[in-house]
């Protein structure tokens, strides 16, 4: 099972996300996808912060499309993690936070 719409719960403005268990079989951690509500695009990172591998969906999720992050433009949300403020582009799955 991928999920469906009915996983999804409210995040930042304008955003919904969902976790998505992978399970042991998969021996994997479990996906974040956040979908943006007004186009509908999804995209998926590994909800585990690979820093302190504390679960990313408890941190802030936020579409800061057209602001630019390493003199490149985010056109996707960004995803902090709740333990130390790590900064992750879901688009590029780089972190943000030097």
């Amino acid at each position: 099972r991928v999920g469906n719409a009915a996983d999804f719960q409210a995040a930042g403005a304008g955003l919904e996300y969902a976790v998505i268990p992978f399970g042991a079989r998969w021996r994997a951690d479990d996906v974040l996808v956040v979908r943006r509500v007004a186009d509908g695009r999804l995209w998926a990172i590994c909800n585990t912060c690979p820093h302190a591998g504390y679960p990313l969906h408890e941190g802030d999720i936020e579409d800061l499309s057209g602001t630019c992050a390493d003199a490149a433009p985010l056109d996707a949300p960004i995803v902090s993690c709740p333990a130390h403020a790590y900064v992750f582009d879901m688009a590029r799955g780089t972190c943000l936070s030097g």
